[in-house]
């Protein structure tokens, strides 16, 4: 070429040649470059560009060939293009993918283009531009397979089975550096998951848009995610669109000097489940954690936000088996990963208990807490009806102030129930120490025992409970219960419950029954009638999933009855059945038949229940047995009770039918 141009009188020369070897770039190396200019006669000229290898800088270092043949070459004064090119690449993971190339180079502007390369089982194309010290690239990918993506990275915490990505990524920049993002991903169709099986999906479609911009270092960003169709598994949550959308957008400031990440707004909606809007403050100069945020949650379906939010961390716990339904509106902050404030408002609440434990109706209340204990915002909540293991509990609203670990009721809270009253004076819970006083008056037993469905009782129920006590998951309440009932008094103390929320509580309480008179009460029942009094007690009384599982009772005429002790045939037939002996109705097949009641001096039975099996005895204790009835007067009736051991559920059964019982006889 240089003879060309010093020596214009040589003869023609047809076509030249130029092999420059190698030139090295900063990371960049090419190899084996040579330019061949022929058909010098003609214009335009025909030249031909041939790269042989290019080694790109890391990370990329397996793209390690690059050869690029240009067919339509022109080389003008200040002018380089290429037309019509092909480029052929080469690495370990790709083998050898061919695409289409071109380019043009002058003093203020340069262009390339790469296209139709078969990339990842889709179809890529780059684009580049600079200008003076500005330059720009364009990559799209389309319908890269997810398998063939994910292979490319060594260590995969991710197993795909199915799924492809269209991707379109913009970036701009100049000699300082990058200064504006854009990129699209259309991920479609994605099944897949993790070794662990906590993170996977199904049949995903996510689109995924972020736009970001550098000033100085701080790049201000906005993107929005939405996920269109199948299924996501975030141990412990699903996530399933449904038809509707759920989507995610947010825009904030990311400090590349002090690693801080700003998220300045925050929109996360899933109709009709709820929306959140909040900002948050991250860092990720160890690892990426958060530092500070502040959420604002609605929702007008409680009953879709509770199912797939809240319940799927709380299985096997007594909120597991809650529905909610309502509207909610909430706010609240974190710091760290701890709950530091919270505000929620609920409107037409409604809670039910597919164990029958919890039921609520019409709730209406604004909630504040504070992990601040000096911040005292007081917090009100009201209902129209609640029950409690069947129990209704009348409207009701309360007034209370919570923090910390601390709830303090601020005013007496009046609780209808059953015809009376519960009064709770005063309520204070302190880092689980409770303080509690309360009274309950004139609660009716008939409308108690109809709750509980069982026999109809008369009488009231009232008491005072001076403390209550809570620890190790078991609520004890120091105080009594007065029953006034069939003419008598039944107290109930040391009144606990262990694992009250949980699916099967135990229930504790000692009973004392003090002078019941036994004609108001046999008048109840179909047992037959009996006069005189009653008195006894139940001790170490323990009840679980609504059966007693242990007790020490006893059942008998007091000292100093002084009234009238009668027994009728019908009643002594069926006392007989406790002792489960083998004579049968003896009363009624002899002369005793003549007489409908018979006099006595004591009754009295007694029962140890343990692991299913009651220990009985009497009013005295013989070689045969144990006397049940105890005769006296004229005519006198024994009753004596042969079996000293019953399997409970047995004698329960016994006493439903109140069928005679075989091995008893009466004297």
């Amino acid at each position: 070429m240089l003879g060309v141009l010093v020596c214009p009188r040589v003869q023609a020369v047809d076509a030249l040649s130029l092999s420059v070897g190698s030139i090295t770039a900063k990371a960049w190396h090419l190899q084996g470059v040579s330019v061949a200019l022929s058909e010098l006669n003609k214009t335009p000229q025909q030249w031909v560009l041939t790269i042989d290898k290019l080694q790109l800088p890391v990370p990329q270092t397996e793209l390690s060939v690059l050869d690029i043949r240009c067919t339509t070459f022109t080389l003008q004064t200040g002018d380089v293009r290429c037309q019509h090119g092909q480029a052929s690449l080469h690495s370990p993971q790709w083998q050898t993918r061919t695409a289409q190339f071109s380019f043009v180079i002058q003093q203020q502007h340069s262009t390339f283009s790469l296209t139709d390369l078969h990339f990842l089982g889709g179809v890529v194309r780059l684009d580049g531009e600079a200008q003076g010290d500005n330059w720009s690239l364009n990559v799209k990918m389309k319908a890269a397979d997810g398998k063939e993506l994910l292979a490319l990275f060594s260590y995969q915490l991710f197993k795909i089975s199915a799924g492809n990505v269209d991707v379109d990524l913009q970036v701009s920049g100049n000699g300082t550096g990058i200064k504006t993002a854009q990129l699209t991903t259309d991920i479609k169709q994605l099944t897949g998951q993790t070794d662990t099986g906590h993170f996977a999906t199904e049949n995903l479609s996510l689109t995924t848009q972020l736009n970001a911009q550098n000033r100085g270092g701080i790049w201000q960003w906005q993107s929005y995610s939405q996920l269109n169709t199948g299924a996501l598994y975030a141990e412990p949550l699903f996530l399933k669109a449904d038809g509707q959308a759920i989507s995610l957008s947010t825009q904030g400031l990311l400090n590349t000097a002090t690693r801080d990440i700003a998220i300045e707004t925050l929109n996360f909606q899933h109709l009709p489940t709820g929306t959140v809007n909040g900002t948050a403050r991250l860092n990720y100069k160890k690892e990426l954690s958060l530092e500070q945020a502040q959420f604002t949650l609605r929702s007008h379906d409680l009953q879709s936000l509770a199912s797939v939010y809240l319940k799927p961390f709380f299985t096997e716990t007594f909120l597991d088996s809650l529905d909610f339904t309502g509207h909610l509106n909430a706010e609240f902050t974190l710091s760290g990963l701890s709950l530091t404030a919270l505000a929620a408002h609920f409107n037409q609440l409604a809670i039910t208990d597919s164990a029958a434990r919890l039921t609520l109706k019409q709730g209406l209340g604004d909630i504040y807490w504070s992990a601040n204990k000096t911040i005292k915002q007081p917090s009100s909540f009201s209902w129209q009806q609640l029950q409690l293991y069947g129990l209704p509990i009348g409207a009701t609203q309360l007034t209370f102030l919570s923090n910390a670990a601390n709830i303090e009721l601020l005013t007496v809270a009046h609780l209808p129930f059953l015809g009376g009253n519960i009064h709770i004076k005063q309520f204070k819970l302190d880092d689980n120490k409770v303080t509690f006083q309360g009274d309950m008056n004139q609660v009716s037993l008939q409308q108690l025992s109809q709750a509980l469905k069982w026999q109809p009782l008369t009488g009231t129920l009232s008491g005072h409970i001076s403390q209550v006590n809570y620890a190790n998951k078991k609520l004890t309440l120091e105080g009594e219960l007065l029953i006034k009932v069939f003419g008598g008094m039944v107290k109930i103390a040391k009144l606990a419950v262990a694992n009250l929320f949980a699916v099967l509580p135990t229930f504790y309480s000692d009973i004392e029954i003090e002078r019941l008179d036994l004609e108001q009460l046999t008048s109840k029942y179909k047992f037959g009638n009996i006069t005189g009094k009653l008195s006894g007690f139940v001790k170490q009384l323990q009840i679980e999933n609504g059966q007693p599982i242990g007790f020490l009772a006893w059942l008998g005429s007091p000292d100093n009855d002084d009234t009238p002790h009668r027994i009728s045939q019908k009643a002594v037939n069926n006392i007989a059945q406790i002792g489960g002996s083998g004579a049968s109705d003896l009363v009624s097949r002899s002369f005793l038949k003549l007489f409908d009641t018979f006099g006595y001096d004591k009754i009295g039975v007694g029962c140890y229940l343990h692991e299913g099996v009651c220990q009985l005895s009497g009013v005295t204790a013989s070689d045969a047995g144990y006397t049940i009835v105890l005769g006296g007067g004229v005519p006198r009736i024994d009753v004596i009770g042969y079996n000293t051991r019953v399997d409970w559920a047995v004698l329960m059964n016994r006493l439903a039918r109140l069928s005679t019982s075989d091995n008893v006889i009466v004297q």
